[in-house]
């Protein structure tokens, strides 16, 4: 066997197991929560709460925090937070989503109605490893609008509608929940 035969059969098999790990682990494949707020069957919480895929690979053994941002701010400087996280994290599990597929979740997650702000740091854990969605909804002019960011690394998913609030150099400000 020729040398530049050997070296293509070994380059094809390193890209054949690449692609089998990367079915097997999720590869870099990730999945957000998302719903709606507001709907007319439940005008006081997100309605329904999905998760959505984003990827090649399927995700396995999927674990989600969901941190209500909102709810959790008042009691961060007090000594109280520690006792009171079951007020402001809810947990969800889902064995396996595959590629461009959704789940339903069966949590609840409301908020006031005179409200305009929700913030959600939503942490996944799943075989391939683990990523962080940050969720953002602002009422502007009486809708609802939704923001999302995922990243494992680096953003892996992202999607801002147009008239979401920017600041002056028309970036989205993640970090503050006004």
């Amino acid at each position: 066997m020729r040398y530049s035969s050997l070296v293509h059969l070994v380059t094809q098999l390193e890209a054949t197991t690449a692609e089998t790990t990367a079915f097997i682990t999720g590869g870099d494949s990730v999945c957000y929560l998302t719903g709606n707020m507001g709907t007319q069957q439940h005008p006081y919480q997100l309605d329904p709460v999905t998760i959505v895929h984003h990827g090649k690979y399927p995700l396995y053994e999927i674990q989600v925090r969901i941190y209500d941002a909102d709810k959790a701010a008042p009691f961060l400087e007090t000594g109280a937070w520690i006792e009171r996280m079951n007020e402001w994290e809810t947990y969800a599990r889902l064995d396996t989503l595959i590629p461009h597929h959704a789940a339903g979740v069966n949590i609840v997650l409301p908020f006031t109605p005179s409200s305009t702000v929700r913030n959600f740091n939503i942490f996944f854990s799943a075989r391939n490893g683990s990523f962080v969605q940050l969720l953002r909804f602002r009422k502007i002019n009486g809708v609802w609008l939704r923001a999302t960011k995922v990243e494992m690394g680096k953003v892996m998913y992202e999607n801002i509608p147009d008239d979401y609030p920017r600041d002056a150099n028309g970036q989205v400000n993640w970090v503050s929940l006004q």
